[in-house]
């Protein structure tokens, strides 16, 4: 007996929910005041660990599909199990398939009707999505000289699987399409330097970010070289700050303003659109992404790309975690026509983390925008009257994920809110989301998969947590 598809029911099939980086399933069943529906495994002993920010679980058709980790040999997992129920379908260890510390760059799972998607360094594997056997094996493009190349980028449309092959940490050079039904690539795109987490697809389109003429792939710092550096900032400020207070107590009590941090300089890039059958190009547009976030630096930051309704948006990936930063007003986004890359809007959105789109809503945390025209989203206040929509800016190291009438994020513990009103419907204590996102409402439900392997923090509970809107609602 086959129940079927619940209506308004949507799917999570990539990293930040389609191929087109929305970080909103539109699910339009996930609405209102959630209850608990079940909770269990998986839990901790298979997941990765917290910090170590990996890939979103996918849902499609009511069948989650998780990556995890064997927790005394460090082999990675591939899981799956009923989303309405808990009830495992299928487990099995596959070494490579884990992509770790993707904050700014791309995941390396994507599925559809066709199947299970997976990245292993040079290759991707096509499994069963019922049993999680290998059904076929791809190769990424090589270079001209024939080299191997690692299989960065990931997505599938229909029967084209779309790839890219890297060139270094968050960036490749090289885009390419296999048809899913001859298994052969039928067509490549050799450009400069990609940022992979500008590559969208969308309208039929494939988009993203390069900057032509560049010969040297920038470098990014991974969490290890990250860690060194700020270790050795930390140290550099608070020798600066002992040698300021013995200036100081020389001195009179007026003490000098804190430096006014620089207007962020104009960097060009081109923003390029392919069509998805041939490959050729649609239409490439120079743009200044100045304060939508930074072409390379770290492995927490970057730029990124969403493709929704017609629209390109660029914004910037940071981070919500510690203090407030200081340039969070002059952050931006701006908007281009798919269509022929013609600018729509640009304006400041002061984002705190990486934005979603839910509908026409574009939601940076605090504030929310539309989509199309760029203006404020607004709520009802007291009185009917109309007001700014807004939420807390704060929160931690976690991104949001979005149905079609809720948003859910860590602050703390687990928020899951109205969408139309910034509303909180519901603040699950002792439970931790995860570092990235584990929150995935798909298939007429909010399932938490257990993400908090490793805390220390007072989080009393380590499970997958599967919530349901309330029938009465």
């Amino acid at each position: 007996l086959v129940r079927g598809r619940l209506p308004g029911a949507r799917d999570w099939t990539h990293q930040y929910a389609d191929a087109g980086n929305t970080g909103s399933s539109d699910d339009e069943r996930v609405r209102g005041t959630p209850d608990v529906l079940w909770y269990g495994e998986p839990g901790p002993d298979k997941m990765q660990e917290r910090h170590s920010r990996s890939e979103a679980p996918l849902a499609l058709n009511g069948r989650m599909f998780v990556q995890g980790v064997r927790a005394q040999s460090k082999t990675p997992l591939l899981l799956s199990f009923d989303a309405y129920n808990g009830v495992p379908y299928w487990e099995r260890e596959m070494p490579g398939a884990e992509r770790l510390y993707i904050n700014g760059d791309c995941g390396n799972l994507a599925c559809s009707t066709q199947g299970l998607f997976v990245v292993t360094g040079e290759k991707c594997h096509r499994l069963d999505l019922l049993t999680g056997k290998t059904i076929a094996t791809y190769a990424a493009a090589a270079s001209d000289n024939g080299r191997k190349k690692r299989w960065a980028y990931l997505a599938v449309e229909g029967d084209t699987l779309i790839g890219s092959a890297s060139s270094a940490y968050h960036f490749s050079d090289t885009i390419f399409a296999y048809d899913l039904v001859s298994g052969r690539i039928k067509w490549r795109y050799d450009g400069s330097v990609i940022r992979n987490s500008t590559l969208a697809i969308q309208g039929n389109k494939v988009f993203f970010v390069e900057h032509r003429g560049q010969t040297n792939t920038p470098v990014v710092l991974d969490l290890k070289a990250w860690a060194v550096k700020n270790a050795a900032a930390k140290r550099r400020a608070a020798a600066i700050k002992e040698d300021h207070d013995e200036e100081a107590d020389d001195t009179d009590d007026n003490a000098s303003p804190p430096p006014v941090k620089p207007v962020p300089e104009p960097y060009i890039r081109t923003v390029t659109a392919l069509d998805l059958a041939t490959g050729k190009q649609a239409w490439a547009r120079d743009v200044d992404l100045a304060g939508c976030g930074v072409w390379a630096g770290d492995w927490v930051k970057g730029l990124c790309l969403i493709a929704k309704r017609d629209v390109v948006l660029l914004c910037g990936i940071y981070n919500a975690y510690g203090r407030v930063k200081g340039d969070e007003a002059r952050r931006r986004a701006q908007a281009l026509s798919a269509k022929d890359g013609a600018p729509l809007w640009n304006r400041a959105i002061g984002n705190f983390v990486r934005p979603v789109v839910t509908g026409n809503m574009i939601i940076g945390r605090p504030r929310a925008f539309d989509l199309l025209t760029g203006e404020p989203a607004m709520r009802a206040g007291s009185k009917d009257a109309p007001v700014a929509w807004s939420i807390s800016s704060g929160g931690a190291c976690g991104l949001m994920s979005a149905s079609a009438g809720m948003l859910f994020y860590r602050l703390g513990t687990t928020i899951m809110m109205d969408v139309a009103t910034g509303g909180t419907l519901l603040a699950f204590a002792g439970v931790r989301p995860g570092c990235l996102i584990n929150i995935i409402p798909a298939g007429g439900v909010i399932v938490q998969v257990e993400a908090s392997s490793g805390c220390t923090c007072y989080h009393a509970l380590q499970a997958t947590v599967v919530f349901v809107p309330k029938a009465s609602e």
